[in-house]
């Protein structure tokens, strides 16, 4: 009889251990498929009948990691290792969400103690390798990316990593190496691409010009991406239209009057991260990065259903009171990521250029650093950066044609209309003199000269954008006219800018209306020169 009760017991529990994994593989396809509700109440049904199941905590954590809880989820994923200590999936995750909350140090180490278990892990030595690239430590970081791609050559971040920071690590068995790994029709897409833009630096730092184009061109043909031209443009003109100098001039004392936000915009790759990090060396600033607030504020407003009318049209008839309420909350999010104590904070996304009408409302005494660089160069850094998200134009030259002629037409605008001034950098001015661009950009922030902003490559910060081994070195004028070696490929993009005589001319006579300091400010920004 007890046989037989024992017999039972066993079978019952083997049965309900089936049914929970049968749930956790349901909750997965849910989690896998984006359907976050359902996964979610799964995981909650095995945890009700299994409290310290590892598998359901830790998918817990990752659907709080999707929706940008990061706290909720270091708490779940922190429950998973205490059920099991051993298992790296969740630990990896674990540091994933402290990187989310700009914990650094406490990811640094989690990685450390998961190659004291195995140093084979390529993924933690690629991992740790980026976090020391993001620290500023690139001897540790080049350490760790040469051990990732040793370990790990299917994985295209780690020869990225590589042609960053050691280009003379790349040797002929390194490159024969990457053409197994493009050999295999396996090899996904995206991954196809990485390697083809790594590829495109290798052979452009070794001045193999022409196979570096071919490189890079082959890498955007196999990273698909939909840019809507007529969409675009539509928005531009939209923009241009709401925000008028009468909407100014009806809200003038609507907006938060702080002084602190300062806002790098321009297009990316103009000159923005060292901007950023120039600024970031005077003890008066806080560089908070790429924040992206005013973004989710703009996809909260351009979400709104009926009867509003879609953003930017509904600010056309927003009130003092909703410009006043935008502000204030805009700011407790500038006060939690910096503090009180910054004298200026620094908001370093370049397509806020894209809203710096809504941003002159909330905040009528922001300051605007409008970063430019030369068309060819900027389209062309552009079309050579592993762009993503909204950045759909930036893998066909026409396209960044269009898009930047779109940024200059919007920009234009911006310096007839804001209530507040623009300060224009140079990339090519700030390059040759650091010294006086520098201390211009500080006079219009109010702040005094400090020379730490000339030796900007010595402040160690975390910077997370495609120029963060650049501003770890010195100024230099490589970049300034880079496309001259790829001239003969650019035709394209060159009727796409509209860089001919007659194109010049047009831009020299949209600025006769402006008289005074918006006709100086737009002739820096190269109309009419």
């Amino acid at each position: 009889m007890r046989r037989k009760n024992k017999s039972s017991k066993r079978q019952n529990k083997k049965l309900r251990e089936i049914r929970l994994n049968k749930l956790l593989v349901e909750a997965q396809t849910h989690h896998n498929q984006r359907r976050l509700e359902q996964a979610r109440d799964i995981y909650q049904q095995v945890l009700q009948a299994r409290p310290d199941n590892a598998a359901a905590l830790h998918g817990l954590g990752l659907i709080a990691l999707d929706i940008g809880m990061p706290e909720t989820a270091i708490e779940f994923f922190t429950a998973a290792l205490q059920s099991d200590a051993g298992n790296t999936v969740v630990k990896k995750a674990l540091a994933l969400a402290y990187i989310r909350q700009n914990r650094i140090d406490i990811a640094t180490e989690l990685y450390r103690e998961l190659l004291e278990w195995n140093d084979s892990d390529g993924d933690a030595h690629g991992e740790l390798a980026r976090l020391y690239l993001l620290s500023g430590k690139l001897d540790e970081a080049r350490v760790h990316f040469k051990r990732a791609f040793a370990v790990n050559p299917s994985d295209p971040k780690n020869l990225h990593g590589l042609a960053q920071l050691d280009s003379d690590s790349i040797t002929d068995e390194v490159l024969k190496t990457v053409e197994i790994q493009l050999a295999k029709p396996e090899l996904a897409l995206q991954d196809r691409s990485s390697f083809y833009f790594a590829l495109g630096r290798i052979h452009d730092q070794a001045g193999r010009y022409e196979e570096a184009f071919a490189n890079y061109s082959v890498a955007n043909l196999a990273k698909p991406m939909h840019y809507e031209r007529e969409k675009h443009t539509r928005f531009i003109t939209q923009t241009i239209d709401i925000f008028n100098a009468e909407l100014f001039e009806r809200h003038t004392d609507a907006g938060n009057t702080t002084s602190r936000p300062v806002f790098i915009v321009g297009m990316p790759r103009s000159g923005t991260t060292l901007v950023e990090q120039i600024l970031a060396s005077h003890p008066d600033v806080h560089a908070a990065g790429e924040l992206n607030h005013i973004e989710h504020l703009v996809g909260s407003l351009s979400s709104q259903t009926d009867p509003q009318p879609p953003y930017p049209q509904l600010l056309g008839a927003v009130t003092s009171a909703d410009i006043r309420s935008m502000a204030d909350a805009q700011e407790r999010l500038i006060v939690q990521t910096a503090g009180h104590n910054a004298s200026r904070i620094t908001d370093k996304m370049p397509l806020n250029f894209l809203h710096l009408g809504l941003i002159a409302l909330m905040f009528p005494n922001a300051h605007i650093v409008h970063c430019r660089r030369n068309p060819l160069d900027t389209c062309l850094s552009c079309y050579f950066q592993n762009l993503s998200g909204n950045h759909s134009y930036a893998g066909d030259l026409e396209n960044l044609g269009h898009y930047y002629r779109q940024y200059e037409r919007l920009m234009l605008h911006w310096y007839r209309v804001l209530p507040l001034l623009i300060h224009t950098v140079d990339y090519e001015k700030l390059v040759a003199e650091p010294e006086t661009a520098s201390k211009q950009m500080l006079a219009y922030l109010g702040l005094d000269w400090h020379e730490d902003c000339l030796h900007f490559h010595r402040t160690r910060r975390q910077v997370n954008t495609a120029s963060l081994v650049q501003v770890r070195k010195p100024l230099y004028t490589s970049s300034v006219e880079r496309w001259r070696n790829y001239d003969r490929h650019l035709s394209p993009l060159k009727t796409a800018l509209g860089t001919e005589d007659s194109a010049s001319a047009t831009r020299a006579d949209s600025i006769s209306g402006l008289q005074g300091a918006g006709r100086g400010a737009f002739e820096s920004f190269g109309y009419g020169t």
